[in-house]
């Protein structure tokens, strides 16, 4: 799970850049419980990342998801690579039980 503040959003998706070690990592598929990608995009102002009481927690901004599972070797210059996740990839607990039920079915 990665956070950020930074201007990530474009119309159709986000980009990150992450580590090549972790790139490397999330594309790995010799594990048995595959890896996902999620960027949470937060407030620039910590005060106003979280919510919350002794009924709820609940972060601002959104939070999108992105298996990389099987993606190529990074073969570009330097030791970061960019991810462009969908905005319509947001991570809910619709996209949750989705992707655990694809995991449960070893599809993913």
């Amino acid at each position: 799970m990665k956070c950020t503040s930074a201007n990530v959003l474009a119309d159709e998706h986000l980009s990150i850049r992450i580590p090549l070690k972790n790139y490397d990592d999330l594309r790995d598929e010799r594990f048995l419980v595959p890896r996902i990608l999620v960027v949470v995009y937060v407030p620039d102002d910590i005060n106003h990342w979280l919510c919350h009481s002794e009924d709820k927690l609940a972060l601002h901004h959104c939070g999108y998801w992105k298996s990389l599972s099987g993606m190529e070797a990074y073969t570009g210059k330097g030791n970061k690579v960019t991810i462009h996740i969908p905005r319509n990839q947001q991570f809910t607990v619709e996209s949750l039980k989705h992707i655990m039920n694809e995991i449960a079915q070893r599809r993913f």
